[in-house]
């Protein structure tokens, strides 16, 4: 799952270090392969805690949420459409990017229909308080975290995933994280079929932010 819908399914009102750290796996994932530990620090502090908490609900999540028929239907949608477009050579593993058009997608929804709980996500990433979140990040092997805090306050300051509402910024987000893996990103002919694609995906399929939020749900009852 992608940012908003991890926080959206397991946030909990005023547990700002739990909330914070639903989406952490994916921010630290450059510093940090994984916080799955048989043993957790004895000196972590209750916001420490909670931090972990928010950690292994991510993990718990991704892999129910990946193995659900939710995904795998939405994901099949949005790979049938990349398919039936005349890309160029340029655009390569259109199933990958279907994958992560997917999870965007969904979240795109999420922040059309609920905005208010866009602000409540930002809310509790602000409200971590970097010494506790520094000493959690040194426990799982960060020695510097100069270089992750430059990340995650451009992330907080920011604020881009309001900006999944707007067609030329998410397809900007989109192409962000294909260069990331060593994809190319979308020339002119190719980022306009890309949005024409989205706007086909979103209009036969994933505009209802409300509706697709119980489908969602179903998938971790």
């Amino acid at each position: 799952m992608n940012y908003l819908s991890h926080f959206i399914i397991d946030f909990k009102p005023g547990e700002h270090y739990f909330n914070g750290a639903l989406i952490l796996p994916d921010i630290a994932k450059r510093w940090i392969k994984t916080f799955h530990h048989p043993n957790p620090s004895p000196f972590f502090t209750p916001n420490q805690q909670l931090l972990l908490q928010g950690c292994l609900s991510h993990y718990a999540r991704d892999k129910q949420f990946h193995a659900s028929s939710f995904f795998e239907r939405y994901q099949h949608i949005a790979n049938e459409t990349l398919r039936s477009m005349p890309f160029s050579e340029n655009v390569q593993r259109k199933w990958f990017i279907a994958h992560v058009l997917t999870e965007l997608m969904i979240d795109r929804a999420f922040v059309k229909k609920f905005p208010h709980l866009v602000d409540s996500f930002y809310e509790s990433l602000n409200l971590i308080d970097d010494i506790q979140l520094s000493g959690f990040l040194n426990h799982y092997g960060m020695t510097d975290t100069n270089d992750f805090f430059t990340f995650f306050n451009h992330f907080r300051s920011v604020k881009y995933i309001y900006y999944y509402a707007d067609n030329n910024k998410f397809l900007y987000s989109l192409g962000r994280i294909m260069m990331r893996v060593g994809l190319n990103d979308f020339n002119d002919e190719d980022g306009q079929l890309m949005l024409n694609a989205i706007t086909q995906i979103e209009s036969n399929n994933l505009s209802d932010g409300e509706a697709l939020l119980t489908e969602l749900k179903e998938v971790f009852k």
